[in-house]
């Protein structure tokens, strides 16, 4: 995870990018019917009934999804991969993926979306102002 929202991990013979971002983890609350934290206590530590199989599918199908897998491809490989006596196999990665969305800072989400190359950087990169080099005032 390393400071990131985005997990990388094998997962159907390949290594995968998971993200939940907003939007993805709106509708992740909205089909296990609780939020990331109660989410992640019921696949980690069995609370609240232990987890279930649509919460184990359903996360890693949208975090494949806002990972930049199309949605046609995500239910595909979640099918084949966390099917029936596959499930328990991928409750950490779930976690981390769970951890990461709910504990890494928003700035350092990366967008599957995001330009690459000479033209990318961030808007303050990009801006013609100058850059402070004044360390931050003291709260004491």
């Amino acid at each position: 995870m390393s400071g990131t929202a985005v997990v990388e991990a094998h997962f159907g013979g390949e290594t995968r990018r998971f993200l939940l971002d907003i939007p993805r983890l709106e509708e992740l609350q909205e089909k296990t019917d609780c939020g990331p934290e109660w989410l992640y206590e019921r696949i980690v530590e069995g609370k609240h009934g232990g987890w279930r199989s649509h919460d184990i599918r359903h996360t890693l199908r949208l975090a494949l999804i806002g990972g930049g897998m199309l949605p046609i491809e995500a239910a595909v490989a979640v099918d084949r991969y966390a099917g029936a006596g596959q499930l328990a196999e991928h409750k950490s990665l779930c976690a981390a993926i769970i951890l990461a969305a709910i504990l890494a800072p928003a700035d350092e989400v990366d967008d599957p979306g995001e330009q690459t190359g000479e033209d990318a950087g961030s808007p303050a990169e990009k801006s013609p102002s100058a850059k402070s080099t004044k360390p931050p005032a003291s709260s004491a």
